[in-house]
């Protein structure tokens, strides 16, 4: 999926980064500490509010609503 998008949009590059429950955590923390977090990243609802209320995520109601694919 990532290569089939990068192919349609070459100015974009999509790196995928694995890592295992606990290390990930721990990753995340630190980029956000560093201010380093990635574009795009998988959230647990357990931890959304502590990155929220900090403006460390984005709303996309904007780019949804504007998009020919929001239906």
């Amino acid at each position: 999926m990532a290569a089939e998008f990068m192919q349609a949009n070459r100015d974009i590059k999509i790196e995928i980064q694995l890592n295992g429950w606990s290390d990930y955590w721990t990753a995340l923390d630190a980029a956000a500490t560093a201010g380093t977090l990635p574009d795009t990243f998988w959230m647990h609802s357990n931890n959304f509010y502590r990155y929220a209320s900090n403006e460390m995520m984005m709303t996309l109601d904007s780019f949804i609503d504007s998009s020919d694919k929001s239906t």
